[in-house]
């Protein structure tokens, strides 16, 4: 039970953050299609683990499949900041000294640094939508709404325990 409290926290961890981290670190021209290959990512993860636990005795299927969590908390370790996050916090030569590691030395970045700058302005000038405004906003409200029910149609269509219980559903 208390492994699958933290696989759920470190989940949604991982579905709010790398989306984040994505979209601010990513050039504009791919930004989109890097975003939608996380969740098939994630499903040929899972794929992958179904996979493997079939061949796998689940003690050395867990030794193998930590190594691949440590090795992207060390690489993580060397990833700047977003350029984005920098440019919010005023911090502009870190911000530049980001995109440089992102792009490589011989970019340009002060043009895209130009453009991060007035992007977090633009959204300082409009501000940030409260919750009241969210839920009586018919324009916010439709499009949270159907996404929260899909949220929720996914996560109740019992695709989890189809997951969990994959290798014994297919030996029958």
């Amino acid at each position: 039970i208390i492994g699958r409290l933290l696989y759920g926290f470190s989940s949604g961890a991982f579905g709010l953050l790398v989306p984040a981290y994505t979209s601010e670190t990513a050039e504009q021209s791919i930004k989109g299609a890097l975003g939608s290959l996380q969740q098939l990512i994630v499903t040929l993860g899972v794929l992958f683990v179904g996979v493997v636990g079939k061949y796998v005795e689940w003690r050395l299927m867990t030794g193998i499949f930590l190594f691949i969590p440590v090795l992207m908390a060390v690489w993580m370790v060397f990833m700047p900041e977003s350029p984005v996050f920098l440019v919010t916090k005023g911090r502009m030569d870190q911000a530049k000294r980001s995109l440089l590691f992102l792009r490589g030395p011989e970019f340009d970045a002060d043009s895209e640094l130009t453009e991060i700058k007035n992007n977090v302005q633009a959204s300082k000038e409009i501000g940030s939508i409260g919750l009241q405004t969210l839920m009586t906003t018919n324009h916010y409200l439709v499009p949270a709404l159907i996404s929260m029910m899909l949220m929720f149609l996914q996560q109740f269509s019992g695709i989890n325990a189809v997951l969990a219980n994959a290798i014994q559903l297919f030996e029958v």
